[in-house]
């Protein structure tokens, strides 16, 4: 599993931009084969585009075919097969105090949910990174796993045995559920349509496949003639 090396994670938190446009700056793809220097990295660079042409949350890298890509201060740039040149902004996250282990984005592109061995799960709000949105704590062990429900009403995180704890986003995450297993836990993740919570268990005497279905309460009302 990924770790982190130190205590402040780096983040992809700014817009989207393609500059394949703007050969004239000092930074272009050309034909999408060539390498982008640190040296044609400056703040000029960020003034430029990173304001003037402001992007969209919601294009992501990876749907870039890389070919290069360089990092400078909190700038990294990016260059793909058919020409494209992508710029990011990178932050620092500041709060968790040991490795990290687990990362998930709510649907929305707001929150940030980051999973450490500190044993705890912070949120983090994109509008403000000076500090986290809420600390969850786990019971016993680090946040290895993190899944948001596809509507975004939930959030669950694993420890790496035994516990699992749900969240209720709409209650800005003040209530929510623990569910006590015996084993240790490989994964979670929600079904597409939200009702329901598959566990793995890789213990090697219990391992198994847990299916947990979403309980609802339905409340007619009495009709009296």
């Amino acid at each position: 599993m990924e770790q982190f090396p130190n205590h402040e994670l780096e983040y992809v938190v700014d817009d989207y931009l393609d500059v394949t446009d703007f050969e004239d700056q000092g930074v272009s793809s050309g034909s999408g084969r060539g390498s982008v220097d640190d040296d044609e990295l400056d703040s000029d660079f960020e003034d430029d585009f990173g304001l003037k042409h402001p992007g969209c949350l919601a294009q992501r890298l990876s749907r870039v075919q890389i070919s290069t890509m360089t990092v400078k201060d909190n700038l990294m740039v990016a260059g793909g097969f058919q020409g494209e040149v992508v710029c990011k902004v990178c932050s620092s996250l500041k709060g968790h105090l040991d490795y990290s282990f687990a990362s998930a984005w709510h649907p929305d592109g707001q929150i940030l949910a980051t999973g450490n061995q500190d044993t705890t799960c912070r949120l983090w709000d994109i509008r403000n990174l000076s500090e986290s949105l809420a600390v969850l704590k786990g019971r016993m062990g680090a946040i290895r796993a993190i899944k948001f429900t596809s509507d975004g009403r939930f959030m669950a995180m694993a420890e790496p045995a035994d516990f699992i704890h749900v969240f209720d986003t709409q209650s800005d995450y003040a209530t929510g559920q623990e569910i006590d297993l015996f084993g240790e836990i490989a994964g979670i993740s929600f079904s597409p349509d939200s009702e329901a919570l598959f566990v793995g268990v890789s213990d090697r005497t219990y391992g198994s496949l847990v299916e947990f279905n979403r309980r609802r309460f339905d409340h007619y009302l009495d009709c009296t003639f």
